[in-house]
């Protein structure tokens, strides 16, 4: 992914992830997390920040998230959340330890 693709391009991209494969690793999502945490919008984990900043990773957790998402029409959050339920709940709560931005004093 380049820094420089549109929202749409990563849009796509997450859908194409999250409708084409049955089953996804946090290498495969970990660059669009990064992505939302660049973006002016997801300096907290935006509609994601239950999941990636809480750790909360059960699919009624990230359903939820799909559902804000939604509701606030950002392309990206709904993309991924669609993309985490792919995933295990241990490789979501990895992918929350290691890409998300809580402070763990």
């Amino acid at each position: 992914m380049k820094a420089d693709d549109t929202d749409q391009e990563v849009a796509a991209r997450l859908e194409s992830l999250a409708t084409e494969r049955q089953k996804l690793t946090i290498p495969d999502v970990a660059p669009f997390v990064e992505k939302l945490y660049d973006s002016p919008r997801g300096s907290c984990g935006c509609c994601l920040h239950i999941v990636l900043d809480d750790q909360n990773v059960a699919d009624d957790h990230v359903r939820f998230c799909v559902t804000g998402a939604l509701e606030r029409q950002h392309s990206l959050c709904y993309g991924i959340a669609r993309c985490l339920l792919k995933m295990s709940k241990t490789q979501r709560l990895k992918l929350a330890m290691t890409k998300g931005r809580v402070d763990r004093r």
